[in-house]
């Protein structure tokens, strides 16, 4: 699945088309001067997809909606052999917000500029702590054996727990904040501590906040608690929601099942103790609550989850795993490969619509060794290997083209390690990250291939340099060049007694190159320069992608006009 190109192979290539008059090119030297110290090594990562590429794809289902086909068709297709149910409501869904030092809670106005709703703050047995009016902003903080709630009113600052008989009424394990159906509250996180939510909006259940476990003296637990299944599916925020409605049927049925599937097997599950059935984030599924309902595309969405309102994907009665991501790169993996257990209704398979309108399809990001090199040595668990020369992958392919669990060589001037292709994907993306970059300079998926930019040398040789029998102090110079480390035109430098007198590129048209090497027909070069009607020696020189060195074509000794 994987080669690296060496420079071997170009010259073994010129061997056996020398007798036609093709050349590898040589390196420029003698009278053209010593070669500078080659820069650093530039590997070319590869790919298609982002995310694991398990199940379905998101592009592919607003591909297939565009194409005219209904959800159901689209819920077939990623998930083979399962069959569309409507079951009973699962009760008071629970979804984890953040993890934090402290929580700040503000009501929201109302939709039509009314005041906000009060809020009615109870322990976990109901008891009314305080019912906190005319839309303050409350600050919770953990403190031990319990929490402060603080209250700012009239330029004052009120601890509610002691407001109505003076005695503390918040030493105990869980609060619950209890607001109007349809009035949101604005949750933010303090000192958040682990991956969550913070800045967004609920109208719907009501706020638990307990103390954690792990550090009940410092922390607290924030929840959204007592949703129904299709109340949290109103603010799952996975696909845009001006996509067709097919796709929103679509996401909204896997998104529901997935929801249904996480909160029975956790609520079964004697080893799972933590005060919530789903995470708001991508440990589950992003849910961003009233964010998703309201604006322009809010409708379509909610019409998406009611239209399928308690639908899920089951297989022989039992809610299948839904895994999906943004994109496949155009063929679905086997969950088997990425993940742990190959499952019936996610196989690997070609998905001829996850390119469409996808800006993350096809990718290319470019690295310098040296990058790579620093981006390992940060890793306690990989060894250093310096400056890395050359990275190749080998064995055990998934059969989309995934290597999660393939062999990468990493060469390096200290030494060559071998890691998986998901560990190095892993330490790629933290490198990036830890030094600012974004997206656009990580690996998004596993299906990716690695290419040591300038390993290759070009190919292509100078046919011919001679006077115009018009204008004897004209020269015409003519060739051909390509580099396989870039599909780009090769500028070429055109010399005369070893003086740049021209830089173009190539771009004409040359069949016969392609025929032979297959490397498009615009690879030739074709330019007429100018010099007086002195014997003259005429050289062309390709630029070597990657290495900085300007390779020798060819010369041609043009004779005394």
């Amino acid at each position: 699945m994987f080669i690296v190109m060496r420079r071997a192979a170009l010259a073994a290539l010129a061997v056996l088309l020398g007798a036609a008059g093709f050349v590898t090119a040589p390196s420029d030297s003698g009278a053209a001067g010593a070669q500078s110290q080659d820069p650093p090594v530039m590997i070319s990562v590869e790919g298609g997809g982002w995310g694991h590429g398990v199940g379905m794809s998101q592009y592919g289902a607003l591909g297939r909606a565009s194409s005219g086909a209904s959800y159901s068709d689209i819920l077939s297709f990623y998930y083979p052999g399962a069959q569309l149910t409507t079951v009973e409501d699962l009760q008071n869904i629970r979804v984890h917000i953040h993890s934090a030092g402290g929580t700040r809670v503000n009501p929201v106005d109302a939709p039509a500029g009314d005041p906000a709703d009060d809020i009615e703050i109870v322990d976990r047995d109901n008891n009314l702590i305080f019912n906190s009016r005319n839309g303050n902003a409350l600050t919770i903080d953990k403190v031990a054996g319990g929490f402060t709630i603080m209250r700012q009113s009239g330029g004052v600052t009120e601890n509610v727990c002691l407001a109505r008989t003076g005695v503390d009424l918040c030493q105990v394990d869980q609060l619950r904040l209890r607001y109007v159906q349809g009035n949101p509250v604005k949750v933010d996180a303090i000192d958040r501590v682990s991956i969550g939510s913070t800045g967004q909006s609920y109208q719907w259940g009501e706020l638990r906040i307990t103390e954690r476990d792990n550090a009940p003296n410092s922390t607290l637990w924030v929840v959204v608690a007592n949703l129904t299944l299709d109340q949290y599916m109103y603010g799952l925020a996975e696909v845009p929601a001006s996509w067709p409605e097919a796709t929103l049927q679509t996401q909204a049925v896997a998104g529901r099942t997935y929801g249904y599937d996480r909160a029975r097997s956790r609520r079964a599950s004697s080893a799972w103790d933590k005060p919530w059935d789903l995470y708001s984030t991508i440990d589950d599924q992003v849910y961003n609550g009233i964010a998703k309902e309201i604006g322009e595309y809010g409708p379509p969405w909610v019409s998406a989850v009611d239209t399928t309102s308690n639908q899920v994907l089951l297989l022989d009665g039992d809610p299948i795993t839904t895994f999906y991501s943004s994109s496949n790169g155009g063929h679905t993996e086997d969950s088997g490969y990425v993940f742990v257990t190959s499952l019936p209704y996610l196989p690997a398979q070609k998905d001829t619509f996850d390119d469409y309108q996808n800006p993350f399809g096809s990718w290319r990001r470019d690295y310098t060794g040296d990058e790579i090199g620093r981006w390992i040595d940060r890793e306690p668990s990989v060894p250093n290997v310096g400056s890395v020369t050359d990275v190749e992958i080998t064995g055990n392919i998934g059969e989309s083209g995934r290597v999660d669990r393939a062999t990468v060589i990493v060469t390096g001037t200290n030494r060559t390690i071998e890691i998986s292709g998901n560990t190095f994907r892993n330490v790629i993306n933290a490198g990036v990250a830890s030094e600012g970059g974004g997206l656009s300079r990580q690996i998004l998926s596993t299906k990716y291939t690695a290419t040591v930019v300038g390993a290759e040398d070009p190919v292509g040789g100078l046919d011919k340099a001679n006077r115009r029998k018009a204008n004897p102090r004209n020269i015409r110079v003519a060739g051909w060049v390509f580099d396989e480390d870039s599909a780009n035109p090769v500028p070429v430098e055109i010399r005369v007694d070893n003086k740049v007198v021209a830089t173009i590129t190539t771009g004409e048209t040359r069949f016969d190159i392609d025929t032979i090497f297959g490397q498009g027909q615009s690879r030739g070069f074709d330019t007429v320069v100018s010099a007086n009607k002195k014997a003259h020696q005429v050289c062309a020189y390709a630029d070597n992608v990657g290495t900085g060195e300007k390779m020798l074509l060819g010369c041609e000794l043009v004779p005394r006009a």
